[in-house]
């Protein structure tokens, strides 16, 4: 496998591992509104905003190279 196949796929793990964080974040706000557990609904949204700042870090270290 060449360099660019390599870092290619390492990319997408990453992006893909990032994703998937973001996507059960979204799903444990989801259910623990249902829940009504406000407490865990908070931290979730605690966690996944401090998940969306480091996406939008990486994007702009990306943008600034």
């Amino acid at each position: 496998m060449d360099n660019w196949n390599v870092d290619t796929a390492e990319r997408l793990k990453l992006i893909n591992f990032m994703m998937g964080e973001i996507h059960d974040l979204s799903d444990d706000i989801y259910e623990n509104f249902v829940d009504q557990d406000y407490s865990q609904v908070c931290l979730c949204v605690v966690k996944l905003n401090q998940r969306l700042k480091d996406l939008v870090d990486s994007i702009e270290d990306e943008t600034q190279r």
